[in-house]
C-alpha cells in the first residue's frame, strides 16, 4: 500500500494547556511530565481486553485511541479459535482413524520381519504407534515384547520427566547418554488452548509425539523404523489420512522442518521401484546400503529440537539431529533466528559465558529495528563472539526475502505483519510517533502479538456489549485510530488468506 503521511507537528504544551478534556484524567506529575515530552503516555489499566476499555470509555464519554495493538489482538483470538475448532472438529477423529490404521499395519510388519534383521525396527514401530494409541485412549493391545518400553514412555509423559533417555526409541541398543536417543519430556504439558480441554489435551499430547520424536539417520535401525512407517504409511488410505492433518497445519504454520514420508518415499521408490513392497526392503541388502547413501544426502533440519551434547562432545550436530519424524514440527523464522544467536553459533563473550537462551527482542532486531538491536547493545548481548555477524547475516536475508516468501502461510503471514513495526516513523507522521518512546512501544506491540502467535501454535513449532447508556452532552467523543496503514493493509490481506485458504481446504 502506498501512504504520504501529511499531518502537521505539534507539541502538547506545559501544564497541558492545549488539551480539551484534560479535567477528565488523573494522572501523575510523571505521567503529565511524559505526555508533554513525549506527545502520548501509558499508564496502568484495569481491563484484560480491549473491548471492554472501549465499551467503558464510551459510557464516560472518553475518546477512544485505537492502536494496533488492539486489531492484532483481535486476530490472535481469530486465529486461535479458528485453529482450536478445525484441531477438534476435524483433525482428531483423523488422528485416531489413522493411528488405529498404523498400529494394524506395524503388527503386521512385525509378524511379516519376525526372526530377521529388520524385527527389532518393526518392534519399534509397534511400540511407537501404541504408545500414541494409548494416548488416544484407543485401548489397543500391546504385544508383551514391547509393553514395557510403552509403559515406561506413557509413565515419563505423563510426569513430564525432563530430559530422559527414550526407552523405546533406545530398543536394541546399548544405553549411553553419548549415542542413545534422549527426548524432552517436559514438552508433553498441554498449554495454550489445549489445557481446558479433555479432547484437545489429547490431540496435544499425541501431536508432540508424533512430532518430536526423532528416527535418526546416523542410526541403522531406526533408519530402518523410519523406511517402515514410510512404507506403511502408503497403504489404504494412511497417507489420505495424514495428509489431511498435515496439510491443514502447513496453512497454519508451515512444513516439517525434519525429514518425512515425502523424502524417505522418492528415495525408496528411486532405489527399489514405486512397486516395491516389504519383502524386498528387507532381503535386497545392495539396495538397502544405496538407500542410506542417497539418505545421508539429504539436508539437515534448521532448527535443533533434540537433547545434544556442546561441540565438545558431539561436534557433529547435523549428524546428531538428522532423520525422520512422522508429522515432524515446522521451521519457523524465529525460532531459526534463535537457532542462530545462542550458543553454538555465537560462542562465548570476553568473560567465557555462553549465550544459552536468546532474547525476545532478538527477532525484531533481526527485522532490521535499530532500536531493539540498541536495547540488546546496551544489555551486553552483542558481546558474544559471532553474534554481530550472524545478526548481519540474518537481517540481509529477511531483508531480501519476496513477497511470496512472506506470504507462504498464516505464520509467515502474521510475522510480515508485525514487521511493519520494525521502522521508524518519518516526517508526516503524528508528533507522539516520531521519537524513541514510541519505538519502543511499537517494539512492545510487537513482542506482544509474536507471543501470541507462538502461544497459538505452540504444538507445532520447533495461543457481549453491554447496552450503552446514557452519556454527557455536548463532549467530543470521537475516538483516533493509530495511523500505521502498512500494518492494516498486510492484516487485511492475511485475514482474507485465513479466510479463502480455510474454504479451499474446506475446513469453515
Amino acid at each position: 500500500i502506498e501512504a504520504t503521511p501529511q499531518i502537521a507537528p505539534y507539541k502538547v504544551e506545559p501544564e497541558l494547556n492545549n488539551i480539551t478534556n484534560k479535567e477528565m484524567f488523573r494522572l501523575s506529575l510523571e505521567a503529565e511530565k511524559l505526555l508533554i515530552e513525549n506527545g502520548f503516555v501509558v499508564v496502568p489499566g484495569e481491563h484484560r481486553e480491549f473491548f471492554s476499555l472501549y465499551e467503558a470509555n464510551s459510557y464516560e464519554p472518553v475518546p477512544s485511541f485505537i492502536t494496533t495493538d488492539s486489531m492484532l489482538h483481535n486476530y490472535h483470538l481469530f486465529f486461535s479459535h479458528l485453529l482450536r475448532v478445525i484441531e477438534k472438529e476435524k483433525l482428531y477423529e483423523e488422528l485416531k482413524e489413522l493411528t488405529k490404521s498404523m498400529i494394524t499395519e506395524s503388527e503386521n510388519q512385525y509378524e511379516a520381519l519376525k526372526g530377521t534383521e529388520w524385527e527389532n525396527a518393526a518392534l519399534r514401530n509397534l511400540g511407537f504407534f501404541a504408545v500414541a494409541g494409548r494416548l488416544l485412549n484407543l485401548n489397543a493391545i500391546v504385544p508383551k515384547e514391547i509393553k514395557r518400553e510403552v509403559d515406561q514412555e506413557l509413565s515419563l509423559i505423563k510426569s513430564h520427566e525432563g530430559i530422559k533417555i527414550s526407552p523405546l526409541m533406545s530398543l536394541g541398543q546399548d544405553t549411553n547418554m553419548l549415542n542413545t536417543p534422549m527426548e524432552d519430556y517436559s514438552q508433553y504439558i498441554p498449554r495454550g488452548h489445549y489445557d481446558d480441554d479433555e479432547t484437545l489435551r489429547t490431540y496435544f499430547k499425541t501431536m508432540m509425539w508424533y512430532g518430536r520424536i526423532t528416527f535418526r539417520l546416523k542410526d541403522v535401525d531406526e533408519t530402518k523404523s523410519a523406511a517402515l512407517i514410510t512404507l506403511a504409511l502408503g497403504k489404504d488410505d494412511n497417507l489420505k489420512r495424514w495428509d489431511r492433518i498435515y496439510q491443514p497445519t502447513c496453512f497454519f504454520v508451515g512444513k516439517s522442518d525434519d525429514l518425512s514420508y515425502p523424502q524417505y518415499r522418492d528415495i525408496l521408490e528411486n532405489v527399489y521401484d514405486s512397486e516395491f513392497d516389504l519383502k524386498e526392503l528387507a532381503e535386497n541388502n545392495d539396495k538397502w546400503q544405496n538407500f542410506l547413501k542417497k539418505a545421508a544426502e539429504l539436508e539437515p533440519p534448521m532448527i535443533n529440537s533434540i537433547p545434544i551434547f556442546d561441540e565438545s562432545i558431539q561436534p557433529d550436530r547435523e549428524s546428531e539431529i538428522k532423520g525422520f519424524r512422522f508429522m515432524g514440527q515446522r521451521f519457523t523464522l524465529d525460532a531459526s533466528i534463535f537457532q542462530r544467536l545462542v550458543y553454538r553459533e555465537v560462542k562465548e563473550n570476553e568473560e567465557g559465558n555462553r549465550r544459552m537462551l536468546p532474547k525476545a527482542l532478538d527477532i525484531p532486531a533481526a527485522f532490521g529495528s535499530e532500536e531493539a538491536y540498541s536495547i540488546l547493545k546496551d544489555l551486553g548481548e552483542t558481546n558474544y563472539k559471532g553474534y554481530p555477524e550472524n545478526m548481519e547475516k540474518l537481517q540481509s536475508h529477511i531483508k531480501s526475502a519476496n513477497e511470496e516468501t512472506w506470504t507462504q502461510n498464516l505464520y509467515w503471514s502474521w510475522l510480515y505483519t508485525l514487521k511493519t513495526l520494525t521502522g521508524i516513523k518519518e516526517e508526516g507522521y503524528p508528533s507522539f510517533m516520531q521519537n524513541k518512546a514510541w519505538q519502543r512501544k511499537d517494539l512492545c506491540t510487537f513482542l506482544s502479538s509474536g507471543t501470541e502467535l507462538k502461544h497459538d501454535t505452540i504444538l507445532y513449532t520447533k495461543q457481549v456489549y453491554a447496552e450503552m447508556g446514557g452519556g454527557m452532552p455536548g463532549v467530543d467523543d470521537r475516538g483516533y485510530v493509530e495511523p500505521n496503514p502498512k500494518l492494516y493493509a498486510r492484516l487485511a490481506a492475511l485475514i482474507n488468506m485465513t479466510k479463502e485458504g480455510l474454504s479451499s481446504r474446506q475446513l469453515i
